[in-house]
């Protein structure tokens, strides 16, 4: 299945929500939190969701909006981001290395490209 962002004119998502559509013709929207619902109309409590991973604590803040607090390495809205371990890293020629779940994310030097910085350009 080949998702695609919506035309600006057909997006219904709500509270920026990004619309996608498949090839298929079907659209559906990416929820950001707290909004959840086919067109991201409903809104939640942040920490209601249960977004924090990797042992975080959700602190709920003012309104519907909330934290996580991250234990010691990991980083991002949820805590899903940590570095790379050194005897995982796959990144050549990269400042960073960031780690999600089991993806990796290189952030590579200039004159590099490709997903693991192996591109000399």
């Amino acid at each position: 299945m080949i998702l695609k962002n919506c035309p600006s004119d057909l997006n219904i998502c709500r509270n920026n929500g990004i619309c996608y559509y498949t090839d298929a013709g079907s659209i559906s929207c990416n929820c950001p939190l707290p909004y959840t619902g086919v067109f991201c109309q409903n809104e939640n409590k942040f920490c209601d969701l249960n977004p924090c991973k990797n042992g975080a604590t959700c602190e709920q803040t003012e309104g519907v909006d909330g934290k996580c607090i991250c234990p010691p390495g990991y980083q991002e809205r949820t805590c899903n981001t940590k570095p790379c371990d050194a005897d995982k890293n796959p990144c050549k020629n990269a400042f960073t290395c960031l780690q999600t779940d089991d993806k990796f994310v290189c952030l590579c030097r200039f004159g590099y490209s490709g997903d693991f910085c192996e591109i000399s350009l």
